[in-house]
C-alpha cells in the first residue's frame, strides 16, 4: 500500500488535535445539549429519557428516549422514519447502540453489550453541532406529542 505525504501529515495533524482535546469538557458540552432535548421531550406525558455512556466503543454521552410503543401507536421505526424524512433530516440509533437505523439489509441478532441502554431510540451527542439540540427537540416533540395525546385519549 502506498501512502502519500499529504495523508501522513493529515493523520498526524488529527492525532495532535485529538491529543490536545479536553474529553471531560467536551462531554460536559455534549451532555448539556442532550439535557436540552431531554427536558423538552420529558415534558410529554409518557415519554422518558436517560443520558448514558456506552462502555464499549463511542464512549460519549447518548440520550435514550423511551415510550410505550403500543400505547402511543407509534413504533420506533415510525419515529425514525419521521425524523429521517422531516425537515431537517435527522438520523438516530435504534435497537442496540451498534445498529444504525438506516440499513436496508436485515440486521443480524446482536447480544447487548455492557452499557447498552434498553431504549426505543438513542441520540449520540458528539454528532450534534451547536443549535442542533433545538432542532432535534422540536422534531421529536412534533412526532411524540400527538402520539402521547392519542395514548391519553386527548
Amino acid at each position: 500500500m502506498k501512502v502519500g505525504k499529504e495523508e501522513i501529515v493529515g493523520a498526524l495533524a488529527a492525532v495532535e488535535w485529538s491529543a490536545k482535546r479536553d474529553y471531560q469538557a467536551d462531554c460536559r458540552v455534549w451532555e448539556s445539549r442532550l439535557q436540552y432535548i431531554a427536558k423538552a421531550v420529558k415534558a410529554i406525558p409518557g415519554v422518558q429519557t436517560r443520558i448514558y455512556y456506552r462502555k464499549v466503543g463511542n464512549e460519549v454521552p447518548h440520550l435514550a428516549v423511551l415510550w410505550d410503543e403500543r400505547a402511543f401507536g407509534l413504533t420506533k421505526e415510525q419515529c425514525i422514519e419521521a425524523l429521517r424524512n422531516g425537515d431537517p433530516h435527522i438520523e438516530v440509533y435504534n435497537g442496540m447502540g451498534r445498529e444504525l437505523a438506516r440499513r436496508a439489509e436485515p440486521q443480524p441478532k446482536q447480544q447487548p453489550q455492557i452499557g447498552d441502554a434498553d431504549y426505543v431510540i438513542s441520540i449520540t451527542s458528539n454528532t450534534l453541532q451547536p443549535g442542533d439540540e433545538r432542532l432535534v427537540a422540536r422534531r421529536l416533540k412534533e412526532i411524540l406529542e400527538p402520539a402521547s395525546g392519542r395514548a391519553r385519549g386527548v
